[in-house]
């Protein structure tokens, strides 16, 4: 039977316990000699319990809020998990566009388990049905990396419900990734973005040169003011959307002699505060006339996407995302690949295109064969072609 004990110099009760054919011993962290009884014979029933395999979550559960109560913490597992999703996403996720794709999963999610265990507490939300929401996904015609996606969202908020005390472990730790072949994003080349110039508008050829010459993305291109740019000097001052809520930084880059020339030659804004992109400043990248949208157009329009019309019938074919491996990102993929195969050194490139990681950087550099074979030609060879071999 479960017994309690003190040891010198320390204010807590140890507890003493049978777990199978071992002979446990574990600080109750309580004073109350009581209350550290109550702990010891509990923990002999939940190991009896454990090696038979009989333990429930449930019942483990239960028993850590008495612990928790005892101490005046918080309970594990009160919050529903659509309660807690929602203030997951509205305090938890800062930035508006990342809030907008987490949100997309996690309402997906919860319409897969259905309204009555929506309402159950998050503590009680099993691998197992994270693995059948994400079956689902692909089973719906999402493809791989998409389905992978949500579970790593879904990783995000129950780790955040452990941290915060609703859970004692994080449910998506047990579904294993699925195998994704990762698609990747081409880097326009000089005739697809001269082309691209030629049938686009004054604004929209501006948004080209800052994405090829400046590496910028495309909503930090469409919302540049005209209080950020020295022409003078030749630089922008910004803070880029993506890390804006992470670092709250600006950066300061230079811009092309293309770019400068370009700017120079649009007309003086009223106020220096003025969008340089005034159409387009402020839009949302995705939706319907976004930018995204916008720019797919002049693509179809110079032949380098095609535009598809889908079947309104093809359930299939509007639940993912189709890649396009050309899109206004090409143009980042394209600066830095330039730069790159300019020997420009990946310290100087990764300021350019504001990376701080070199992993990040790598996915953007398309070497070229010249820039492979000038690298080639720095390895001394053997020599072996002028050994002169003789035949017996």
């Amino acid at each position: 039977m479960a017994s309690i004990r003190r040891v010198p110099k320390s204010p807590f009760w140890i507890a003493k316990f049978r777990d199978g054919d071992t002979v446990s011993y574990r600080s109750t962290k309580q004073k109350n000699r009581s209350d550290a009884l109550r702990i010891a014979l509990e923990w002999e029933r939940l190991a009896k319990e454990a090696n038979k395999g009989e333990i429930t979550q449930a019942a483990v559960i239960k028993f850590a809020n008495e612990l928790l109560d005892r101490v005046g913490q918080d309970s594990i597992g009160k919050v529903s998990t659509h309660v807690f999703a929602t203030e997951w996403l509205t305090r938890g996720v800062k930035a508006e566009s990342t809030r907008k794709r987490y949100e997309s999963v996690i309402q997906n999610f919860l319409k897969f388990v259905g309204a009555k265990r929506a309402k159950a507490t998050i503590a009680s939300v099993t691998s197992d049905e994270i693995e059948r929401f994400r079956d689902q996904e692909l089973a719906q015609g999402k493809v791989a990396s998409t389905a992978d996606f949500g579970v790593k969202v879904l990783r995000a908020m129950f780790e955040s419900a452990r941290r915060k005390n609703q859970r004692l472990d994080n449910p998506a730790d047990g579904v294993e990734s699925i195998q994704v072949n990762q698609q990747e994003r081409q880097a326009f080349s000089d005739e697809q973005l001269a082309v691209l110039c030629a049938n686009a508008n004054r604004e929209w050829r501006g948004m080209i040169l800052f994405g090829a010459f400046g590496g910028l993305r495309l909503n930090d291109a469409a919302n540049i003011r005209w209080d950020q740019l020295d022409l003078i000097q030749g630089s922008l001052t910004f803070k880029p959307a993506k890390t804006a809520n992470r670092t709250g930084k600006s950066i300061t880059v230079a811009l092309h002699t293309e770019v400068v020339e370009y700017l120079k030659a649009l007309p003086k804004p009223k106020k220096d505060t003025d969008a340089v992109f005034p159409s387009l400043s402020g839009k949302k990248s995705g939706s319907a006339g976004g930018l995204s949208n916008q720019f797919a157009a002049i693509l179809v329009k110079t032949g380098l996407r095609t535009n598809v019309v889908r079947d309104p019938s093809e359930k299939k074919a509007t639940l993912g995302r189709k890649f396009n491996a050309l899109g206004f990102h090409s143009t980042r993929h394209y600066f830095i690949s330039k730069l790159t195969n300019a020997d420009v050194p990946t310290v100087v490139s990764k300021a350019l295109a504001g990376h701080s990681a070199d992993d990040a950087h790598s996915r953007y550099i398309h070497l070229e064969v010249d820039t492979q074979k000038r690298a080639l030609e720095k390895i001394k060879g053997l020599e072996v072609n002028e050994q002169k071999t003789t035949e017996k």
